[in-house]
């Protein structure tokens, strides 16, 4: 039985996808929970359209990662936190303040843990799983 998926399904496919699947599969699983439509419907046409649409989307989506990426290469940011005469910081700096000062979600930040201490820190922004950045993160102390 050939379908067209409808939703995403975990071991077959994304949506828009025409798949050969077993009948009792198709007509038990897939077709009454609305995760597959017939091809040749009216539904299956708009789903196709619909696959067109967000294949577009998702390049686009892909074309701005590649551009945020870029303007962040070799960006130095500077921050300032209190800390004490030891250069140890009273607190810490985590993703959440390092993405308020880029204006970029704290999601893209990598970091294994906050930076506790004043001074330079690289610090890698994710993007996409091919798409990385290295920020420099400069800590000063507050007068």
């Amino acid at each position: 039985m050939q379908v067209i998926l409808v939703k995403d399904v975990p071991g077959l496919g994304s949506t828009g996808e025409m798949h050969q699947v077993k009948d009792g599969y198709g007509q038990n699983f897939l077709l009454p929970r609305g995760l597959a439509t017939l091809p040749g419907s009216k539904s299956a046409l708009d789903l196709q359209k619909q696959a067109q649409k967000s294949t577009k989307a998702k390049e686009e989506h892909s074309n701005r990662l590649v551009e945020l990426s870029q303007k962040f290469k070799d960006t130095v940011i500077k921050l300032n936190a209190k800390a004490g005469s030891n250069g140890q910081l009273f607190g810490s700096v985590g993703p959440a303040q390092i993405a308020a000062a880029l204006n970029i979600p704290k999601q893209h930040i990598t970091m294994d843990q906050p930076i506790r201490s004043v001074g330079k820190h690289r610090i890698h922004l994710r993007f996409g799983p091919e798409l990385d950045t290295v920020v420099e993160v400069e800590i000063e102390p507050e007068a």
